[in-house]
């Protein structure tokens, strides 16, 4: 079993988790989804979102999965 953490961008709003290969490229989908759809919402029925960086909270082989999903 592996020590390496797996990591992911929690886009909150719509509360989706994408896997990324790496830390550096969950920070980077999570920086892209706040310029784009970050900041007031125009329609107030539209949930605020933002996006962070958190450990992949589900385990290796579901990691690995989603992840190849992301890359089709």
């Amino acid at each position: 079993m592996s020590d390496e953490k797996l990591w992911c961008c929690h886009v909150r709003g719509p509360d989706d988790l994408l896997p990324a290969a790496t830390e550096l490229d969950a920070h980077r989908m999570a920086n892209e989804t706040n310029q784009k759809f970050g900041g007031p919402q125009s329609d107030r029925n539209m949930p605020v979102i933002s996006a962070i960086v958190i450990e992949w909270p589900y385990d290796a082989a579901s990691h690995a999965e989603e992840l190849a999903k992301a890359k089709k």
